[in-house]
Protein backbone atom coordinates (compact mmCIF):
# COMPACT_ATOMS: atom_id res chain seq x y z
CA UNK A 1 0.00 0.00 0.00
CA UNK A 2 2.66 2.20 0.51
CA UNK A 3 4.46 1.69 -3.30
CA UNK A 4 1.90 4.30 -4.52
CA UNK A 5 1.80 7.12 -2.29
CA UNK A 6 5.80 6.96 -2.67
CA UNK A 7 4.90 6.50 -6.38
CA UNK A 8 3.36 9.57 -6.26
CA UNK A 9 6.21 11.45 -5.27
CA UNK A 10 8.73 10.03 -7.52
CA UNK A 11 6.97 11.43 -10.25
CA UNK A 12 7.01 15.13 -9.74
CA UNK A 13 8.72 17.49 -7.45
CA UNK A 14 8.23 17.51 -3.90
CA UNK A 15 6.09 20.11 -2.59
CA UNK A 16 7.15 23.05 0.53
CA UNK A 17 4.57 22.94 2.25
CA UNK A 18 6.03 26.08 4.05
CA UNK A 19 5.09 28.37 0.90
CA UNK A 20 2.36 26.44 -0.38
CA UNK A 21 -0.37 29.50 0.88
CA UNK A 22 1.65 32.23 -1.57
CA UNK A 23 0.75 29.63 -4.84
CA UNK A 24 -2.24 30.59 -6.53
CA UNK A 25 -5.22 28.74 -5.81
CA UNK A 26 -7.10 26.46 -8.25
CA UNK A 27 -10.11 27.43 -7.89
CA UNK A 28 -10.60 31.45 -9.45
CA UNK A 29 -13.89 31.90 -8.59
CA UNK A 30 -13.64 31.19 -4.92
CA UNK A 31 -15.28 33.89 -2.90
CA UNK A 32 -16.20 33.73 0.86
CA UNK A 33 -19.27 33.69 1.91
CA UNK A 34 -20.48 35.89 5.01
CA UNK A 35 -23.23 35.74 7.41
CA UNK A 36 -26.58 37.56 5.60
CA UNK A 37 -27.26 41.22 7.23
CA UNK A 38 -31.37 40.85 6.84
CA UNK A 39 -33.09 37.24 7.26
CA UNK A 40 -33.21 36.28 3.44
CA UNK A 41 -30.57 33.85 2.99
CA UNK A 42 -31.22 33.04 -1.02
CA UNK A 43 -29.90 36.85 -2.10
CA UNK A 44 -26.37 37.68 -2.76
CA UNK A 45 -24.72 40.59 -2.78
CA UNK A 46 -21.17 41.16 -4.50
CA UNK A 47 -19.15 43.80 -5.34
CA UNK A 48 -19.81 45.54 -9.16
CA UNK A 49 -16.42 44.48 -10.15
CA UNK A 50 -17.02 41.17 -9.07
CA UNK A 51 -19.91 40.73 -10.71
CA UNK A 52 -18.21 41.98 -14.01
CA UNK A 53 -15.69 40.03 -13.90
CA UNK A 54 -17.64 36.60 -14.01
CA UNK A 55 -20.34 38.22 -16.03
CA UNK A 56 -22.95 38.16 -14.07
CA UNK A 57 -26.30 40.21 -14.23
CA UNK A 58 -29.27 41.70 -11.49
CA UNK A 59 -31.61 38.99 -10.74
CA UNK A 60 -29.35 36.01 -12.26
CA UNK A 61 -29.66 32.37 -10.41
CA UNK A 62 -26.39 31.55 -8.81
CA UNK A 63 -25.06 27.95 -7.43
CA UNK A 64 -23.03 28.13 -4.94
CA UNK A 65 -21.18 25.39 -3.76
CA UNK A 66 -19.87 24.95 -0.58
CA UNK A 67 -16.91 22.90 0.90
CA UNK A 68 -18.87 20.76 1.68
CA UNK A 69 -20.02 19.93 -1.59
CA UNK A 70 -23.79 21.53 -1.14
CA UNK A 71 -25.40 23.46 -3.35
CA UNK A 72 -27.18 26.41 -2.78
CA UNK A 73 -29.33 28.41 -5.20
CA UNK A 74 -29.69 31.79 -5.22
CA UNK A 75 -31.19 34.97 -6.88
CA UNK A 76 -27.75 37.53 -7.79
CA UNK A 77 -28.08 41.09 -6.82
Amino acid sequence: MSHAAESSYAKGAKKDFSTAILERKKAPNGLVVDEAINDDNSVVAMHPATMEKLQLFRGDTLLIKGKKRRDTLCIGP
